[in-house]
Parts: structure tokens; sequence; C-alpha cells
């Protein structure tokens, strides 16, 4: 065999590997996934944001709604800062019923202000990173979904109505108020 080929089979051979390596595990700690998961909410690609999350959260939220929730978010809040710190490690626990292996614990917070306030406000949220098949994913905790829409409906409602955070619009901010009181009633 000559040596040009021996040459393109071995490079051939290590682009194979390289490709499956990564391909397998994108991520290799789970600083890498929460990081990755807020970096993408930041930059509003919320699809990249859901594919990183775990089955079960799949099967608790489906990405029309987690994307319906995070636009009208982003229609309410602007995020001024975020602090990311692991908070701990777990061989094994329990989340929502739910048995997990392998689980890093981070604490989350989040400092905002409403769109139209000049007061920063933070919350807390602890998120949490599960190896699934092999692979990191996020699992986001349930919680109401119906409920927390509903509120940012409302919030931006009140918004239209005084006109701070949105040019006021009564028609809009009606609108608004009904879709509230209609997911309230749901």
């Amino acid at each position: 065999m000559s040596k040009n080929i021996r040459t393109v089979l071995f490079c051939a051979m290590v682009l194979v590997m390289t490709v499956f390596i990564v391909g397998c595990n994108p991520f290799e700690k789970p600083e890498d996934v929460v990081n990755e998961y807020y970096m993408n909410v930041a930059d509003s690609k919320f699809d990249k944001a859901y594919n990183l999350f775990s089955k079960q959260t799949k099967d608790f939220y489906s990405k029309e709604d987690f994307v319906m929730l995070l636009n009208l978010e982003k229609e309410v809040w602007t995020l001024t800062g975020l602090k990311i710190d692991k908070s701990g490690t777990y061989k094994e626990k329990i989340i929502d019923g739910i048995k997990f292996n392998d689980v890093t614990e981070f604490e989350v917070v989040q400092k905002h202000i409403r769109n139209g306030n000049t007061e920063e406000t933070s919350s807390t949220t602890i998120r949490n990173i599960v190896k699934e098949n092999g692979k990191l994913k996020v699992y986001k905790e349930k919680f109401d979904f119906k409920k927390a829409l509903s509120n940012n409906y409302f919030i931006l409602g009140k918004m239209y109505a005084t006109g701070k955070g949105k040019d006021k619009d009564t028609t809009q901010a009606v609108d608004m108020f009904n879709m509230g009181m209609h997911l309230t009633k749901v």
C-alpha cells in the first residue's frame, strides 16, 4: 500500500473517531450543560434550550408551550444578571418523585427588571443536571405552567394599560387580561 493511501486512511480514521467521540458526548461537565442552557435562553434560542432537557422534562412540557412561555417572559422581563453556582452532587436523588442517578445541582440566581420599571428584582431557582443514557441533560422541575402564563399575561396587560414598558393600548391590555383570565378558568 502506498504511503499516500495509508496517510489518507489514517486521517479518515482519526476524523471518524473524533466525530464519534464529540458526537456522543458534546458536554463533558454538568457546568457546560447548565451554562449552555442559560446562554440559549438569554440569546432567545429557546428551541436549543429545550433540546437540552431530559426526557422526563419533555414529557411535562411541550416545546411549543416552553417557547411560548419564554417569549412571553421576554416581553415582560429584561434579564440584568445571572449567577450559577454548583450547590451539590448526588449519586442518587429523587426529584418530583423520579429517581435519578449522578445528579449535579446548581443554584441559579437571575436578576431582572420588569419592563417599564427601574427596580431590579431577583429570583433563585435550583436547576439539576441529570445523566440520561450516558448524556448530561437539564431536568426542569414541574411547575404550574398555566399559572405562569396567566401571571405574565396579567403583567403584560398592566403594562399596556399603564403605558409602562409598552405603548399605552387599552385594546391590547384587555386582550392580555382576557388571555390571563381564560387560563385561570381552564
